[in-house]
Parts: C-alpha cells; structure tokens; sequence
C-alpha cells in the first residue's frame, strides 16, 4: 500500500480491510427485489458474498488494528479476519474475493490514490454515485 512505502521509515503502516457485505439499515434504500435475491441466493448457497452482521463486519477491521501478527505489518489486504489470497489480473469479473495484483503494485496504488483524491471533484476525476 502507498501509505506503508511512503511513511514506513517514519513508523507508520497501514493496512486495507473488506468487512464484507454487512447488512445494516442502509439496504432499506434499495428496492426490496434486489434484497430479497441476495437472502434466496444466500439460502440457496449460491450467493457471490454472503451477508454479515455488524459485528461480524467489524471482526477484520479489529484484527486489522490489533493482532500480533500485523502490529508492525503495512501493505497487506485483509478479509474475513485472514490476509486475503492474491486474484490475476485477468481472473473472471465475478470473482470477487482477495485483492487483485495490480492493487499490490505502486502504479496500481498510485491509480486508485489518484481516483480516490479526485473523486466528486468536478473536472479532476470521477464522481462516484450510485445508482439504481
């Protein structure tokens, strides 16, 4: 990650976390089909990413600060509660667990650092919105 190559040498390490799918009272803005599917698709087994709690979203963000194992650890991706395997490039659209190889590159971390600082400024980069 860019902030662990760059503030390193100062102490300072940082890590990325995925809590998930976390169901919250957000999904109450979607429409009701679309939450519904994921439930049948869960129950079903066939669902791309099955749905936390809260607390169960939180669980990696904590492991994250407090483990042993990443107290002076930066650059690494985490996901539930484990560091998450590496995906090629040019794996399946859909696979949507671990961290794609560009992402643990410095150009693929300088791209996302750029959208990231650019984002919803108009003319500077995209603006994130979502839609239905």
């Amino acid at each position: 990650m860019e902030a662990t190559r760059r503030w390193a040498k100062d102490g300072i390490v940082a890590n990325a976390v995925m809590p998930g799918g976390i169901m919250t009272n957000l999904q109450r803005h979607l429409p009701k089909e679309v939450t519904d599917s994921w439930i049948e698709a869960e129950k079903a087994g066939t669902g791309a990413v099955a749905m936390k709690t809260p607390a169960q979203g939180a669980a990696t963000t904590l492991v994250a600060a407090v483990a042993p194992e990443f107290a002076n650890v930066g650059g690494r991706y985490l996901e539930d509660c484990n560091e998450a395997h590496t995906v090629a490039n040019n794996a399946p659209a859909d696979d949507h667990r671990g961290v794609r190889e560009w992402a643990l590159h410095r150009r693929g971390n300088a791209a996302v650092g750029h959208l990231t600082r650019h984002a919803g400024h108009p003319g500077r980069g995209p603006r994130l919105t979502m839609t239905k």
